[in-house]
């Protein structure tokens, strides 16, 4: 036997506004960690440089593919409560309809 869905859209907001937190967070953490790197990225040249220089690259790029899924992800979980409030919603509407109420 199947249990009814049950979704509490105020729950879904805060964890929304919890990923979004978490993304921007991850976005300054990004920031800082360019920043140290460029200090001393003169420190490195020739061969290590360069795969100095390529690993921060591809941090950057991994860190912002995943900001930009957890904003996907808090995105989503809002649309996903305001759905079920207008769900919500038109049933009630629906049923006082029917009821004459």
């Amino acid at each position: 036997m199947t249990s009814p869905l049950g979704v509490d859209p105020k729950v879904l907001r805060e964890q929304a506004a919890r990923m979004h937190e978490f993304a921007d967070q991850r976005a300054e953490h990004v920031s800082n960690v360019v920043r140290i790197a460029s200090t001393f990225t003169g420190a490195w040249t020739g061969q290590g440089g360069d795969a100095v220089q390529k690993a921060l690259e591809s941090y950057v790029q991994e860190a912002s593919d995943t900001r930009r899924e957890e904003m996907e992800i808090a995105d989503a979980l809002i649309q996903a409560a305001n759905q079920y409030d207008q769900t919500d919603a038109d049933a009630a509407g629906g049923l006082s309809g029917q009821m004459g109420i």
